[in-house]
């Protein structure tokens, strides 16, 4: 990588971190009372990341804001099912690139990714509770 891509990974880092901090303290549990619902505003900055500087700093946009957040305001398993979510979203941005995404807008991609997303994200839940309910 050279400093352009490191600066630009190292600003998308810090502007997904500080729009999950944002996130939460957007108290959408008081509208939806769905425990750990959030916007998902953050990943614009993974999108983003991908779509300017490439796969490899979208990767490590993502788990560094996953990393970050999770020292500062989660637990274990706020992490676990942060990163199950992470990664299947990510993984769903390049299966897209090899099936050539340009047909799809960035609202497409952004809703691909987030189905991912939140399939992992169940996937995390019911492997630490142990139950598909």
């Amino acid at each position: 990588m050279n400093v352009k891509k490191i600066t630009l990974t190292a600003i998308f880092a810090a502007f997904a971190i500080a729009l999950s901090t944002l996130e939460n303290l957007v108290p959408i549990t008081a509208f939806i009372p769905v425990p750990g619902l959030k916007l998902g505003i953050a990943n614009l900055a993974i999108m983003c990341a991908y779509y300017i500087i490439g796969r490899k700093s979208a990767f490590f946009v993502g788990f560094l804001k996953v990393l970050v957040i999770f020292f500062t305001f989660g637990n274990v398993s706020s992490l676990f099912i942060s990163a199950l979510g992470t990664l299947p979203a990510c993984l769903s941005l390049f299966i897209g690139e090899r099936l050539n995404f340009k047909v799809i807008s960035f609202i497409g991609v952004s809703q691909i990714s987030a189905i991912f997303h939140a399939t992992g994200q169940v996937v995390a839940a019911c492997l630490l509770t142990g139950s598909t309910a």
